[in-house]
């Protein structure tokens, strides 16, 4: 694992282990109409998705959910509860929104067992004479005090808190609160605020991807001859790194548009919990396949043809076989979890932990037009390459039958 972290702001052990600890609440026993039989209703709550939400926004993420918090009933959002003892009646409400958690993303992973407070919260309303006797039961105990004074001393914490991230002096954090205070922020343009109720961090602790490779691509990214990235890692802090130096070239070059300033391309499909637009930053998704850049960190799925190899050739022309195959744009970097060997159109080095760095011996042209047909096309397929990539151009792209041809290998 990488070394590699941001740690935005730090919470104290003994408000983190007050967050964590699950305190019993009991709002019964309570009776039903005449009966003189005591119902049980006791429930376990903690504030754990809270500290989960500090520790993403200590990481970067979340930060605009978490400096638009200002009132008491905000934190509400951030508690979650589960069943001790009580009734059929009362475990029927559990079991019914545990198996509708998958209409709720944004609360459905606050733990197994477990729902938001909000959801528990949902089912109990007062209708006068009719008012079902674990809802007066439950409602006459959110009223109490203890509810006021938790909120406060919580939403206390989580202001000075808040006053510690504003105090950080880390780029990306910097330009997107500015964009939070100005109300340009892209979820100031969205209905309402989405609050999630997680157990799990988004943001993981580190990098997924080994300490070399990940201090190669850092070194790398900051050369003047790479103005593009091609990548279909799915990693936050790999993503993180990138978009910051989009956004200091933005500003360097005094661009609006991020693309412009530095491309970036990531894989064809989702990219986990990876925040770009909150960053501020732009990330090319490709209709299918993987696109071509300066520096292209080649996918495990794509083959490489070393014998295309020539003096004086493209490093691009190991993507095709032999006379099968042209790629029309340049890479200045090539990235492959495989020894290529020693190319002629190339510089090989050794980054380690198996990966190795190809640096073209050609001219440096730029490479700021993503086009997925360039890497994404199905060698020996019947499509002759024109067919194919007006195939893409125009409707996304025809059938393609990789695999029967063998050049892809397994994703």
């Amino acid at each position: 694992m990488n070394s590699y972290k941001v740690t935005l702001i730090e919470i104290e052990t003994a408000l983190a282990e007050l967050m964590a600890a699950p305190k019993r609440l009991a709002p019964g026993p309570y009776r039903e109409g005449g009966s003189d039989v005591e119902q049980p209703f006791v429930i376990e709550m903690d504030a754990l998705p809270l500290l989960t939400f500090i520790e993403d926004v200590s990481r970067g993420a979340r930060v605009y959910e978490f400096l638009t918090m200002c009132r008491p009933g905000d934190i509400l959002n951030y508690l979650r509860v589960r069943p001790v003892a009580v009734n059929s009646r009362l475990a029927g409400i559990f079991d019914e929104e545990l198996k509708a958690l998958w209409r709720k993303p944004q609360n459905r992973d606050c733990g197994d067992g477990y729902l938001a407070l909000t959801d528990f919260d949902a089912h109990f309303r007062w209708k006068g004479d009719d008012t079902w006797p674990e809802a007066r039961c439950w409602l006459t105990f959110r009223e109490k005090p203890y509810w006021n004074d938790l909120l406060t001393n919580l939403l206390k914490s989580i202001r000075r808190l808040q006053e510690q991230l504003r105090l950080s002096n880390d780029h990306l954090l910097h330009d997107e609160v500015k964009r939070i205070d100005s109300g340009t922020h892209v979820r100031d343009f969205l209905p309402e605020i989405q609050r999630c109720c997680r157990s799990e961090p988004v943001a993981p602790a580190e990098t997924k991807l080994s300490g070399k490779l990940f201090a190669a691509i850092h070194e790398l990214i900051a050369k003047d001859d790479v103005r593009s990235v091609s990548s279909d890692f799915v990693d936050y802090w790999f993503w993180r790194i990138l978009v910051d130096e989009q956004l200091r070239r933005c500003e360097l070059a005094g661009q609006k548009e991020p693309q412009a300033a530095f491309a970036l391309s990531g894989p064809d499909g989702e990219v986990g919990n990876v925040p770009f637009s909150d960053w501020g930053g732009y990330v090319h998704t490709p209709d299918e396949g993987a696109c071509l850049a300066d520096l292209f960190i080649m996918p495990g799925w794509r083959h490489s043809f070393p014998e295309s190899d020539a003096e004086g050739g493209m490093l691009t022309d190991i993507l095709y076989p032999p006379r099968q195959g042209v790629a029309q744009e340049q890479c200045r970097f090539l990235i492959v979890k495989r020894d290529l060997g020693a190319l002629k159109c190339a510089r090989r080095t050794e980054i380690g932990d198996g990966w190795f760095l190809y640096e073209s011996k050609r001219p440096y042209q730029p490479n700021l037009k993503f086009r997925n047909t360039l890497v994404n096309e199905p060698f020996g397929a019947p499509e002759s390459s024109i067919q194919f990539e007006m195939g893409c151009e125009a409707y996304g792209s025809p059938l393609l039958p990789w695999r029967q041809y063998g050049y892809l290998g397994d994703a």
